[in-house]
């Protein structure tokens, strides 16, 4: 198994930093990489704005950690306005004035948008090790079975559970549809179970072929993206991305 877990920045002022660290901690418990600026070491401004904004342009996912110490700090506003300007959108606002147990289950719910599982055949395996990697660049949370072997004794173990864990995080399954996935039995399995536990399907098929009439009725209720054999990762990705992201600046509120 493989899994990449989303680097999410943390702004916040630091007047609030003991709170700031119980949000860090839970992050950290749900197998995410937060990072919270509290620099003691550093004394010259540019360099510290500096490192903020590396840090930044280095990030995909994002929480402000809103408070009234947050609507005053100076690194804040900036940390704000660059995010905005490089036109970054998966932003999500925690109310800092909740107390510990509910900010734990807004944590929960930010973890949640961030989960991706995919499915593909073993022969394509170059192709889902490409995605995975991609997505996990792009901060997504990837389960990839890189170390399962299909009807080994653990693989049904352990796919099963990955994907019931997708679901219950409100995650997506992507099943990346090629003439070698639609002929892998265990590829039929993780679709057939996936729907079997109404998880969130993107369905992506790869090349010029004609699905079976079973592979047609398993997925006729839902929407298949078509691209031609020689498609990138890179447009996969970012077309992913695109479709399943509908957060604007600080206002995906949880």
């Amino acid at each position: 198994m493989a899994e990449h877990s989303a680097w999410i920045f943390l702004s916040h002022s630091s007047a609030d930093i003991e709170k700031v660290r119980m949000i860090r901690n839970e992050f950290e418990r749900l197998h995410q990489n937060p990072l919270a600026f509290h620099l003691k070491c550093l004394s010259d401004e540019d360099e510290v704005i500096d490192l903020i904004k590396r840090e930044i342009e280095a990030r995909d996912w994002f929480v402000y950690c809103q408070s009234k110490n947050a609507e005053k700090s100076k690194y804040v506003a900036i940390e704000r306005a660059y995010i905005k300007q490089l036109g970054k959108n998966k932003v999500w606002l925690l109310d800092m004035s909740l107390d510990i147990e509910e900010l734990r289950k807004k944590i929960a719910v930010i973890c949640r948008d961030t989960k991706v599982f995919i499915s593909y055949a073993h022969k394509n395996a170059a192709l889902g090790a490409s995605l995975a990697k991609k997505l996990g660049a792009m901060d997504y949370s990837v389960w990839l079975d890189e170390a399962v072997k299909p009807g080994s004794f653990h693989w049904a173990d352990q796919v099963t559970a990955a994907i019931k864990d997708t679901v219950a995080q409100s995650g997506y399954v992507v099943v990346l549809l090629t003439e070698e996935s639609v002929e892998a039995r265990y590829c039929q399995h993780e679709l057939l179970f996936a729907i079997e536990e109404e998880a969130k399907l993107y369905l992506i098929k790869i090349g010029d072929f004609q699905l079976s009439a079973e592979w047609r009725f398993w997925t006729a209720r839902y929407q298949i993206l078509v691209y031609p054999q020689d498609v990138t990762v890179d447009k996969i990705a970012n077309d992913f991305d695109r479709n399943v992201s509908g957060y604007t600046d600080y206002n995906k509120t949880v």
